[in-house]
């Protein structure tokens, strides 16, 4: 029993010490960390939210059977269909730019190394999944594009597993 708690000890003052937990509360910014190098995670984590909510609105209209057909109609009678569709776009790229530039920074910059070495993994992963993201929404549209990005998943998945 006691082993148990000594194990738990450490690996709590690990986490502690890796997540810097012992850091809180939040700390004033020096003004040279106001910077665009160091508000990436932020424009990556706004793209991220406004793509969740505009992506929530344009599923109430999203068409399983027929999507470009649908949209191309949708394009021509709903008065704000327009902007949300186009909004949308442009946050997925700044969202997949950003997180590219984020990774590349942190990477250069020796971010990843101790004590933050869990943010990198999960960095790692939460890219991963942007990126499988969008390629499923690209293919959900149905369009040209979409089968433009189905073959190249379909390259890609077959050139690397052989």
């Amino acid at each position: 029993m006691i082993l148990m708690s000594l194990q738990i000890r450490r690996l709590h003052e690990w986490l502690v010490d890796r997540l810097g937990l012992n850091r809180l509360p939040f700390r004033s910014v020096p003004y040279s960390y106001v910077t665009l190098e160091f508000w990436l995670g932020a424009i990556v984590a706004a793209s991220f939210i406004w793509l969740g909510i505009s992506g929530l609105l344009l599923l109430l209209y999203y068409d399983y059977v027929n999507p470009a057909e649908t949209n191309r109609r949708l394009l021509e009678s709903k008065p704000f269909f327009k902007p949300l569709l186009t909004s949308h776009l442009i946050a997925a790229n700044i969202m997949i730019l950003g997180a590219v530039a984020h990774m590349l920074r942190n990477f250069l910059v020796g971010a990843y190394k101790r004590p933050r070495e869990i943010l990198w993994i999960i960095g790692v992963l939460a890219g991963f999944m942007a990126l499988q993201t969008a390629f499923f929404g690209y293919s959900a549209i149905g369009d040209k594009i979409a089968v433009e990005a189905i073959n190249i998943g379909i390259g890609f998945v077959s050139s690397s597993f052989g």
